[in-house]
């Protein structure tokens, strides 16, 4: 009976240092020197930070002065974008009014105002509808709506 008990707890302790290491696998160890180096200069007062890497490009989720962001970086540190997660009033209305006439029924998970390296600006907005979640974009006047993924949620 002890020896079952002391098997079941090593295979328990087993899943459970599997599971924590999952999600160190697909990243490295350290961010780039040169990706740190930058967010630094551009976000000094930022905190929390958090990041992932998917291809060559960086995704680091911070806060500043109370908000949440993410900004964007190649693997040579070029910053490529930032959103800025606001609230939903905060996106044009013309952009909404499409949102509500395109999506009756569907829940915005959140909603992003968006500066690129070249000083554009665009709203962002991710919506729940029926089974998909789709992420649709706009320019700084809420016009020029697309849609930027759809798939379904998992």
């Amino acid at each position: 009976m002890v020896e079952i008990k002391s098997t079941i707890m090593k295979t328990i302790v087993f899943i459970l240092m599997t599971l924590l290491a999952l999600p160190l696998a697909g990243q490295d160890d350290e961010l780039p020197t040169a990706v740190e180096s930058t967010y630094k200069s551009m976000y000094p007062k930022g905190t929390d930070m958090d990041w992932k890497q998917e291809n060559d490009l960086f995704y680091l989720s911070f806060y500043q002065n109370s908000s949440m962001y993410e900004s964007v970086y190649d693997k040579n540190g070029i910053w490529i974008e930032t959103s800025l997660v606001i609230d939903d009033a905060e996106v044009p209305a013309p952009f909404q009014d499409y949102v509500k006439k395109q999506y009756p029924g569907g829940d915005v998970s959140y909603s992003e105002k968006v500066t690129t390296s070249d000083k554009q600006v665009y709203y962002r907005i991710t919506v729940e509808y029926q089974t998909n979640m789709v992420t649709l974009k706009s320019d700084s006047a809420g016009k020029n709506i697309e849609v930027v993924s759809s798939g379904d949620e998992e």
